[in-house]
């Protein structure tokens, strides 16, 4: 190596200089853009002397004295630093220095051929995406430059060759002589996997056309529309991990890493006890009045007329297709015990025959049977699913409601009950038979993963969680401090906002390349802190709660509750500074260990935390929704009133929940009437939408907003360097 550079490192200084200078014989480290890498910029060291060196050794000390993101990609020798009159280094100039030296390879002239064509492939590609030559197969891909974003250039035009590599490939084997192992060969090299995936999220996302090049979440994805994609590429055979759009967010990118359908899945049926999930336990935990009346629904209109004959079939098939639908819950020595029965224990039908009642007492007759319906429900002898079909008479007029205990269901497997029910109808009034789909993973095998995952935490996130639990101070109120409201005492109050200002917020996330949740969580925040004069925020939020780090487990078909609830804590900044509240707000959601279910594995399944309570706040953003029909013609509506026993407890002050549906924003606040006037509300909430509407029109009217730590998480940057290097590369 020239010289030592053992304590003589000028690193860059916030918003400071714009070179790194290594007093090494002359080394210079500068940004350069590298046309062959779509103008992606780069950090290139030149040295100059005429003494062979390392590259490896010098990269090696630079580390331990810098930050991963101002190592040099590349290490260049020239004869002599080129420089201006006035004696400064001449940038422009080197910049025209040939890089035509492999920098882990400059004291090593060994010349290692390739041995066959991938290899040769590879070779080729890594050049044109590095950007310089020779390489030699026993390169390290990082040591010579590579880092995560073009792994995935090179994995994607591997592909155009008909070389295909796994996502994780270069991570797992760095050199080309390795990843030639472990490289597969495209027979067939077309778009038929795109073509399905763009099907699938015009069908998802609700509007057409949708490019490969559009971003999922800049289009309207969120993470439950994920959950959706993944199961309906399942059914075209395409197989997609959780985490897999979150890190490829284009239908040209995704598409390289989707899988042929080869993972078995067995079609057995699951009987037995079964744990209870973190989510089950907080539910019996707080409900003790009528834990057997706590429903969710939908409501499918426009149906054909069916028979009771092909309505069974399609009962029966449900509940042997979704296991959770055959749960029984009892209590034993003050425990709760979940076990699945069999399929001839359980009744899902009502078929009610309307043709002699007037069409204008429909809706009395299905109030009627709706809430006898759920009045029957025992917890321990199950049955707890249940599809009311309404026999009109009238192809038009026909209609269905599907029930089910809350304890068996979420938002997600809503949306899987609806489309296997849908294709069911369809099937039986063809064939009076429904084709079996493979199952994903059970309930059992979740809970098992979660045992597993609670037992790996890190420090980290469980100070994390202890963090979040710590009290705040509480709401104001303006009657009586109840601790627990019922049901009968909860009352609702919405708000919307027109498409303009709504397609305005969401273009605001361009400006500090945000998420809409966030921006809302920013404003709702805000206003909270206003309203109750306190720095502090505590929220509770719900996520779908199928992330999982296990990339073999697939639960992007199983029905039950997997929800994970947990609480965050807010310190709100000054009123007039948005942009600190913004980020503020980004990177504390963004710092949520694993979408969140460890605080409920923690705390339910280890009691890690002991007696605690929740925050008096629960804010749910329900994501975007674009209502259709799709081929089907029949419309699917959500149950929203007579779904809970009125004397059902809350342990909760507030509940907000915001949705985007046909690209208009929709509010609602519940909250107890005992406990606060609806005027005191009613300003809240008027609050609330003025700062998303401020939010919005600040991000937009700005020129620049930036990146924060969060948008580089592999970095582990602190925002005062993240300026620095931004300042450095522009």
């Amino acid at each position: 190596m020239v010289g030592n550079i053992e304590d003589r490192i000028e690193a860059l200084s916030p918003k400071g200089k714009k070179l790194l200078l290594l007093k090494a014989k002359e080394a210079i480290a500068m940004q350069t853009k590298n046309e062959t890498t779509s103008g992606r910029k780069r950090i290139v060291a030149y040295v100059q002397g005429s003494d062979p060196f390392s590259a490896d050794q010098l990269r090696k000390e630079l580390q331990s004295k810098l930050p991963d993101y101002m190592v040099p990609s590349q290490f260049v020798p020239v004869a002599h630093m080129p420089v201006l009159p006035n004696g400064k280094i001449d940038r422009k100039q080197l910049r025209t220095a040939s890089i035509t030296t492999s920098p882990a390879s400059i004291s090593n002239d060994a010349t290692k051929s390739v041995s066959n064509k991938t290899e040769q492939q590879l070779l080729t590609i890594w050049e044109e995406v590095l950007g310089f030559s020779p390489i030699h197969k026993e390169d390290n891909f990082f040591e010579i430059g590579g880092d995560s974003i073009l792994s995935i250039q090179i994995i994607a035009k591997a592909r155009k060759e008909g070389v295909v590599l796994q996502s994780n490939a270069l991570f797992e084997h760095q050199t080309i002589a390795e990843l030639c192992l472990f490289a597969e060969t495209l027979q067939n090299n077309d778009t038929s996997v795109e073509e399905k995936l763009i099907t699938i999220w015009e069908e998802t996302l609700g509007f057409s056309p949708i490019h490969k090049d559009d971003n999922f979440f800049e289009i309207g994805g969120d993470s439950i529309l994920s959950i959706q994609i993944i199961a309906k590429a399942r059914k075209e055979g395409i197989i997609l991990e959780s985490n897999h759009i979150f890190e490829h967010q284009t239908i040209a990118e995704l598409s390289l890493f989707a899988k042929a359908e080869t993972k078995e899945f067995k079609n057995e049926l699951l009987q037995g006890v079964v744990s209870l999930s973190p989510i089950q336990q907080w539910f019996f935990d707080d409900h003790k009045n009528a834990p057997h009346y706590w429903n969710q629904g939908i409501r499918l209109d426009a149906l054909a007329a069916f028979s009771e004959k092909q309505l069974q079939i399609v009962c029966d098939y449900m509940i042997i297709q979704h296991d959770t639908l055959r749960s029984r819950f009892r209590l034993e020595d003050d425990t709760w015990i979940q076990d699945i029965g069999k399929p001839e224990q359980i009744f899902a039908l009502e078929y009610v025959d309307c043709t002699g009642v007037a069409p204008e007492n429909y809706e009395q007759v299905a109030s009627q049977h709706m809430q006898r319906v759920q009045d029957a429900f025992i917890l321990s002898e199950g049955s707890l699913f249940k599809c009311l079909y309404f026999n009109t008479g009238n192809a038009t007029a026909n209609f269905c409601l599907l029930i089910a205990h809350h304890l068996i269901v979420d938002a997600v497997s809503w949306q899987i009950i609806t489309d296997d029910f849908i294709s069911a109808l369809q099937q039986v009034a063809i064939t009076e038979s429904i084709k079996k789909e493979p199952k994903t993973n059970s309930i059992t095998e979740w809970n098992t993963y979660l045992q597993t995952y609670v037992d790996t935490i890190t420090t980290n996130e469980l100070d994390f969680w202890k963090s979040q639990i710590t009290p705040v101070a509480a709401l104001p109120f303006d009657k009586e401090d109840h601790t627990v409201i019922e049901e009968k005492d909860i009352v609702q109050l919405h708000f919307t906002l027109d498409k303009e200002v709504t397609k305005g917020v969401q273009e605001a996330n361009q400006a500090y390349n945000t998420k809409i949740e966030e921006l809302l969580i920013t404003a709702f925040v805000a206003a909270i802190s206003t309203w109750s004069q306190q720095n502090e925020v505590a929220i509770g939020f719900e996520r779908h709660g199928r992330e999982t780090a296990e990339s073999q487990l697939d639960v992007s078909k199983t029905v039950g509750w997997f929800t994970s609830y947990f609480p965050v804590k807010f310190a709100h900044t000054s009123y007039h500074d948005l942009e600190s509240q913004i980020v503020s707000v980004k990177e504390k959601m963004r710092s949520i260990p694993n979408g969140g279910i460890g605080y409920g594995a923690l705390r339910y399944l280890k009691n890690t935390f002991g007696a605690i309570g929740n925050p008096e706040i629960v804010f749910n953003f329900l994501g975007t929704k674009t209502t259709s029909t799709a081929d089907h013609g029949i419309i699917v509506t959500p149950l929203s009133e007579n779904l809970r026993d009125l004397r059902s407890e809350r342990h909760y002050k507030l509940e907000i929940n915001v949705q985007i549906i046909d690209e208009q924003l929709y509010g609602s606040c519940s909250y107890g009437s005992t406990v606060h006037s609806s005027e005191t509300i009613k300003l809240l909430m008027n609050d609330f939408k003025e700062r998303i509407q401020e939010i919005g029109t600040y991000c937009n009217q700005i020129e620049n907003g930036g990146y924060t730590p969060s948008d580089f998480s592999d970095a582990e940057i602190s925002q005062d360097d993240l300026d620095s290097l931004l300042d450095f590369l522009e």
